[in-house]
């Protein structure tokens, strides 16, 4: 094999496919990169066999092949390479010469049939989306997944399409994110659960898209794997088997407090009382809910705090307790000013949702005297 590159394409490619393999292996042959060059076409593989990711290369295939190299060899000396053409090459005896300008480097390689690529996957099911899209609907909900690997559903998310209207929930016990999102199309019934380390890896690889990008992500299902395919790349991953949690039954129910409140105010106020937090602390911040104001109190080890917000509250009258992180993470991805908390009395949830339906939290309270 051999081809050229620029540097800067050839270690955008290897960063985006390095995000597949995984940081501890006994299988050597993970800890690789696999680059093929066929058919007018250069692709730079990762995996950890769960989740692959596959992303071409713009560049020159000078002789047709394939090879596996160390993952953190070629990255390294990719990334300290100038900024020119890259020539890549090896031999018969699996060795692999990198070039470019002056610099001059011989390493290891190991033959491409040793590595494991996926199988065909044959479309079952699937639906478009802007990837700018789908990085927001990730980054709205992804915090509310557990990070307890016990809880293969938990540690998901639920991707649910009915007609027009992707649906996708994320929630770890203590709380619950929502978001709605009207697709372009009527793609019928989609139900599946998705890891939730690739969707932070994907997310990660569309941190730059913009909204008028018009990029286009394929998300498409074949018996246990799921896909993402955009214009570069090619991400597969194993589903989440089970059934997803009945989340109408959680959502349902009368709220007889509606607070409506400056979101910035709000979310203010509550970083600075986490300022009195530290890691081991499990201290609650207590909120005092008025006709006219919420008043936010927390004590712990470091000191005190109390802070008067200014809202429109129709309802009751009472004093309830929130991890205050669970909050802050809810608020930090609202984008509108003014926003609508529902409350029923001290020992049930606290519900965050806009007028329109596109997004839902829901934080469970914890008792104030814990």
């Amino acid at each position: 094999m051999k081809i050229v590159c620029s540097q800067s394409e050839l270690l955008k490619s290897i960063t985006t496919a390095s995000r597949a393999i995984p940081t501890r292996t006994t299988t050597e042959i993970l800890e690789c990169l696999y680059i093929d060059a066929h058919s007018d076409t250069i692709t730079v593989t990762g995996s950890d066999m769960a989740f692959t990711i596959i992303t071409k290369v713009k560049g020159d295939i000078i002789e047709e092949g394939n090879i596996c190299i160390h993952n953190k060899i070629l990255s390294d000396i990719i990334r300290k390479l100038p900024e020119e053409d890259i020539c890549i090459e090896s031999d018969d005896s699996q060795n692999v010469f990198i070039d470019c300008l002056n610099s001059k480097f011989k390493i290891g390689g190991r033959e491409g049939r040793e590595y494991h690529t996926p199988n065909d996957f044959s479309e079952e099911k699937g639906f478009n989306i802007s990837n700018y899209n789908l990085k927001e609907i990730i980054r709205k909900t992804i915090f509310s997944i557990t990070d307890n690997d016990a809880n293969k559903i938990m540690a998901g998310e639920h991707f649910e399409i009915e007609g027009r209207t992707l649906t996708v929930t994320a929630l770890d016990g203590h709380r619950l994110s929502m978001v709605k999102h009207n697709l372009d199309d009527d793609y019928g019934k989609f139900d599946v659960i998705v890891v939730g380390k690739v969707l932070n890896e994907i997310a990660k690889i569309y941190a730059a898209e913009k909204e008028d990008s018009g990029e286009i992500t394929r998300i498409s299902v074949s018996e246990n794997s799921i896909k993402f395919v955009n214009s570069q790349t090619t991400m597969i991953s194993r589903m989440v088997e089970g059934k997803y949690y009945n989340i109408n039954q959680m959502i349902s129910g009368d709220f007889d407090t509606v607070l409506r409140i400056n979101k910035k105010d709000f979310l203010d106020s509550i970083e600075r009382a986490s300022l009195l937090i530290r890691d081991t602390d499990r201290r609650p911040v207590v909120i005092g809910i008025g006709e006219e104001s919420i008043e936010l109190k927390i004590t712990t080890s470091l000191g005190s705090m109390n802070e008067i917000v200014p809202v429109e509250m129709e309802g009751n009258e009472f004093v309830i307790g929130f991890n205050p992180k669970f909050i802050i993470e809810a608020l930090r991805v609202i984008d509108e000013e003014i926003i609508e908390v529902k409350l029923v009395n001290s020992k049930a949830p606290m519900k965050i949702e806009s007028s329109d339906g596109s997004y839902l939290y829901l934080i469970l309270p914890v008792n104030i005297g814990a």
